[in-house]
């Protein structure tokens, strides 16, 4: 390939030199698309229509250059360098799946049958397990040692979810780190043992001692999970640990409502200290706050502040689930001045609290 001359007429002459270039078979797996030549100056072409056609792809004859493939979905995009035109064929193809080993055991150690199955890290949340009883029952993919290898496209982090199919265990869900990108890519996650049924790292009652009912937020640096209570008031999502906070929104249990004054049954927030395993109870105290102003009236866009939550407050409000330990509450209103209220409830006991607040002059 020759440089070119441009000249125009009374000018002086501008060369543009052409850099050489050579052509190189390329060969593409079966139905692999979005390929391209990526030159050293940054420069990208696509090439699946030269391909497509049986024709050679022109790469540069003495500057490095790659292949980049956009194929991979999951696991981002593939290059293939080179420093100089290969002298043979190149072939193009997806990065092989990552391999996945692990085994199942019960909690007595035995081999355990299981569904086992990988999902993005992403997906922080799951549903409640209601098997559809018209639908044949899962197959196993665990061998009779209980070992189980999956293939995956997925990398960086995940997370492992263990449906057992023998009686008395309860579904395992872990989170694991994934390879990145690269052929063969291989890892080991050990043994996963079961929980007894009976036996969960985390349950939570409500304030009578029975199971409770709603739905659980975990929180720990970098990681929020969410799902239901089990039917138990058992945890089956993440594995919990020491230092996690917890977050427990329960399910309204049918009552009487009282339409001229709302209520709220409030939330569980606790942090996990020790090793476990924990047992959370809510609170069993109720509050119904009374707010008037000086004058005796009651004042417009009222509000409640506990922890961190806030509730809308016309004149009365009644909170449920009250925690029996000390307390402290802000109450404000528009135009007046707002109050501190700090108490402790004993187990079981409701209060009234008659607030009045000043209103500014």
């Amino acid at each position: 390939m020759r440089d070119v001359e441009v000249r125009a007429d009374g000018e002086l002459p501008v060369t543009i030199a052409l850099a050489r270039r050579v052509p190189v078979t390329v060969r593409v797996a079966e139905g692999l698309r979005g390929a391209y030549l990526v030159t050293a100056r940054g420069e990208t072409h696509p090439i699946d229509a030269v391909i497509a056609d049986g024709k050679p792809v022109l790469v540069p004859a003495n500057a490095p250059f790659a292949f980049r493939i956009d194929a991979e979905s999951e696991r981002g995009a593939r290059y293939v360098s080179f420093d100089a035109p290969p002298a043979t064929p190149v072939e193009l193809r997806p990065f092989a799946p990552a391999r996945v080993q692990l085994r199942i055991v019960d909690a007595q150690g035995k081999p355990a049958r299981a569904v086992v199955s990988l999902a993005e890290g992403r997906e922080a949340s799951f549903d409640a397990e209601d098997p559809d009883p018209d639908e044949p029952p899962p197959e196993p993919n665990t061998d009779a040692r209980g070992n189980c290898e999956l293939t995956t496209e997925l990398r960086g982090m995940a997370s492992v979810t263990v449906r057992p199919l023998v009686p008395g265990h309860r579904t395992l869900r872990t989170r694991v780190s994934l390879p990145e990108q690269a052929d063969e890519a291989r890892i080991d996650l050990g043994t996963l043992t079961l929980l007894a049924t009976a036996a969960p790292r985390l349950r939570v009652s409500f304030a009578d001692g029975s199971p409770a009912k709603g739905e659980l937020t975990l929180l720990r640096p970098g990681l929020q999970v969410r799902g239901p209570l089990a039917a138990d008031g058992g945890w089956d999502g993440i594995a919990p640990l020491a230092g996690d906070r917890v977050h427990v929104q329960f399910e309204e249990p049918e009552r009487e409502v009282d339409d001229a004054m709302p209520s709220t049954l409030l939330p569980l927030d606790a942090q996990l200290t020790g090793d476990g395993p924990w047992s959370l109870r809510q609170g069993s105290g109720t509050i119904v706050f009374d707010v008037q102003d000086d004058f005796g009236l009651r004042p417009d866009g009222g509000v409640i502040v506990f922890e961190d939550q806030q509730f809308s407050l016309a004149d009365r409000r009644e909170l449920r689930g009250v925690p029996d330990r000390d307390l402290e509450f802000f109450v404000g209103a528009e135009s007046c001045d707002s109050v501190r209220v700090r108490l402790a409830l004993a187990p079981n006991e409701q209060r009234r609290v008659d607030v009045v607040l000043k209103r500014r002059p």
